[in-house]
């Protein structure tokens, strides 16, 4: 441990209250939201979750994972041509105009806090009627999504293409999905919207797609993975694919929880094919097929690439909150306020224990900011 470093492990159990504190507000603007009909009331509801959420990213200070190379990238960015990291140029073209209007660190983290979020909140008060339950759900993944800011950027314009799509502006899709390749390459697997029906698909064809597109993984997946491993291809595009590949001169090892979100894609896949169909072209067939087609590629990519396999999944991943509330909607009828509260709460609130005390927790728990905790020293790679 650096010197100087405070030892949460062995002094007290860690603080996580900043984690706690925008929960619960978010669950108290979420029970507003529910009980209090008021549709003039809903814009308030989305702007106060916009501040929230682009206060916690915007203002953290080495917390969350990819913290120095973006650092980095920012101090010694001074045009669209430096590139290091083998960013792409969206992402160096927000850094450089952040710099060019005397933003710093922080204040280029809240400008991409706040077209993220912006987004985000948009895409959920078009989904449905409790948008605001559906940030409070979102917000138990959001540690996911804080570190990853190129991503996470191309996770909103991505978000907002597949909703044009349904909408049949088919230009306007694609226009965003071009801009949220800018910021991260692997976006460009949302054209795929383009092709997905709006009707429900007979589950046998779905049965049979699963029992398929299993086989094809597991049979092609370590064949697939010496190919890339031996084919010493150039170019870009393989240079971002062998980036997830390869890892100290070999494949990158399976990850448990790759495989612990494997079973979760798989139970949630089969509810919501379920209890999630309507009989005509809907929007809720639509983000069922969407969510079923992340689930198809996660399970085709984890067997050869299972970092990529993540990556794709995130495109698809803030569905599911949807999902869930029209699920229990349908199952619960008169009592879906009550039942719909309770169950998101809950499981939000075991999501955002996982995530504070889980995989890399060191990265962000304490919670640094610009305000708090500047004398804890941590390793933020």
């Amino acid at each position: 441990m650096p010197i100087g470093a405070r030892s949460y492990a062995t002094d007290r159990p860690p603080p996580v209250e900043p984690y706690v504190a925008v929960f619960c507000l978010l669950t108290a603007l979420a029970i507003v939201e529910i009980y209090v009909d008021d549709p003039a009331l809903k814009p308030s509801l989305g702007l106060a979750c916009i501040v929230i959420l682009t206060l916690f990213s915007g203002l953290r200070w080495e917390t969350a994972n990819d913290w120095g190379n973006y650092l980095e990238f920012f101090r010694f960015t001074r045009s669209v041509d430096y590139n290091p990291f083998d960013f792409e140029v969206g992402f160096r073209a927000l850094v450089v105009a952040c710099r060019w209007v005397g933003l710093g660190y922080t204040g280029f983290l809240l400008v991409s806090a706040l077209i993220s979020n912006a987004a985000f909140v948009y895409i959920f008060a078009r989904l449905g009627p409790v948008a605001v339950l559906s940030v409070m759900y979102f917000c138990s993944y959001y540690l996911g999504y804080i570190g990853t800011q190129r991503q996470t950027l191309a996770g909103a314009f991505a978000g907002l293409a597949l909703l044009a799509f349904f909408d049949g502006k088919r230009v306007r899709a694609v226009a965003l999905v071009a801009v949220a390749s800018l910021f991260h390459s692997s976006a460009v697997v949302c054209l795929l919207g383009l092709v997905v029906p709006r009707r429900s698909l007979p589950l046998r064809v779905l049965a049979a797609a699963g029992v398929v597109i299993g086989g094809l993984a597991l049979a092609a997946g370590p064949i697939v993975s010496r190919l890339l491993e031996g084919a010493g291809l150039g170019g870009p595009v393989f240079g971002k694919l062998l980036s997830y590949v390869v890892k100290d001169g070999g494949l990158a090892p399976p990850i448990d929880n790759i495989f612990l979100g494997a079973i979760k894609r798989a139970m949630l896949g089969c509810l919501f094919a379920v209890a999630c169909r309507d009989r005509f072209a809907s929007l809720s067939n639509y983000i069922l097929n969407l969510y079923l087609l992340s689930v198809a590629l996660f399970f085709m990519f984890l067997a050869i690439i299972p970092l990529l396999a993540l990556r794709i999944g995130l495109y698809f991943t803030f569905f599911e909150n949807y999902l869930i509330y029209v699920t229990i909607v349908r199952l619960a009828q008169r009592y879906w306020r009550e039942a719909t509260t309770a169950s998101l709460v809950l499981l939000s609130s075991l999501r955002l224990y996982w995530s504070i005390t889980g995989y890399e927790s060191a990265l962000f728990v304490p919670y640094k900011s610009i305000f708090s905790y500047q004398d804890h020293s941590r390793f933020a790679y």
